[in-house]
């Protein structure tokens, strides 16, 4: 044993110089020490010392390579504003309106970063802007409006594949029904920041300008025309149909003038819609006409059957 440990004292400098430094002095200090360690130990630290330069000889490439995929898989999303995304959307149909060879290519093996569909989002990216007047004075950055870009392409295209499957057509009427009043809410909550109201009369509107006190519309062409259909809701009062009719006209005065005839006519219809106030409605939005038939129907589903 003591042979063979004499023997590894020296070939040590050689295994030294093929030896990190930190690595190097390890085996150096055990090899000083030679007489104290058994043959098994020094045996032991060999193989660790090995698996250490193994480590050490990863191609660093692979490992940025590595590193930036992780990066990139954890980059989150920018937020887009739905500001953002309703002046996109009215700016492509704005443009698709005029220019019958515009639109996104929603094929099933095209993608969105495409050369033919970036070349679209250029092109809205562009009209947005001048929505606002300029680069300068337009409130979103550029990847907040290819944010918008990007979403809208996924709902067209998600659209587009309903269409060929001809399936869940119920639930496409209910989707485009919410999102109709999801979008008006944002046009009212936008317009009220700037309306005439008093400070008390924004102060019981604003929580108000909820989905649930949206009236039902539907999308139609009249005589070449596109119109909004609406079904009002009947327990609403007077006055707060009124609020909202004043805050869109307050929204479509401020919108930019290539935008304001983009606007679908609202067609009021007989049939009021069947849609119920929300539980925290507050009383002053309700007709009392309509709470006291309500209670009597009640009252009468609860009776008796003689």
């Amino acid at each position: 044993m003591n042979a063979e440990i004499t023997h590894a004292k020296e070939e040590s400098p050689l295994r030294k110089k093929r030896l990190q430094p930190k690595a190097g002095k390890r085996f150096v200090s055990i090899m000083e020490n030679s007489n104290a360690v058994p043959i098994q130990r020094l045996v032991k630290v060999l193989n660790e010392l090995s698996g250490k330069m193994d480590n050490i000889n990863t191609s660093p490439t692979s490992q940025s390579s590595a590193t930036k995929s992780d990066r990139i898989g954890r980059r989150k999303k920018l937020p887009v504003s739905s500001e953002c995304s309703n002046a996109t959307r009215d700016v492509y149909k704005t443009l698709l309106k005029g220019d019958v060879t515009f639109g996104y290519n929603l094929g099933k093996e095209v993608s969105f970063h495409g050369t033919e569909n970036e070349l679209t989002t250029k092109r809205i990216t562009r009209g947005v802007r001048d929505a606002y007047g300029g680069k300068e004075k337009c409130p979103f950055s550029t990847a907040e409006i290819e944010g918008a870009c990007q979403r809208y392409f996924k709902s067209l295209r998600d659209s587009e594949r309903r269409k060929e499957k001809g399936t869940n057509q119920r639930h496409a009427v209910t989707s485009r029904r919410q999102s109709r009043r999801r979008e008006r809410c944002i046009r009212l909550q936008k317009a009220i920041k700037t309306a005439s109201f008093t400070s008390l009369a924004k102060e019981k509107v604003r929580p108000l300008l909820t989905p649930d006190y949206m009236s039902s519309e539907e999308s139609d062409i009249e005589n070449g025309e596109r119109t909004s259909k609406v079904r009002h809701l009947s327990w609403q009062k007077k006055k707060f149909r009124k609020a909202k009719e004043v805050l869109e006209e307050e929204y479509e005065r401020t919108l930019p003038i290539h935008l304001k005839g983009n606007k679908r006519k609202r067609v009021q219809l007989e049939i009021p819609s069947r849609r119920k106030p929300p539980a925290s409605c507050p009383s002053w939005v309700i007709r009392s006409s309509w709470r006291d038939s309500a209670e009597e129907e009640e009252e009468e589903e609860q009776g008796d059957i003689s």
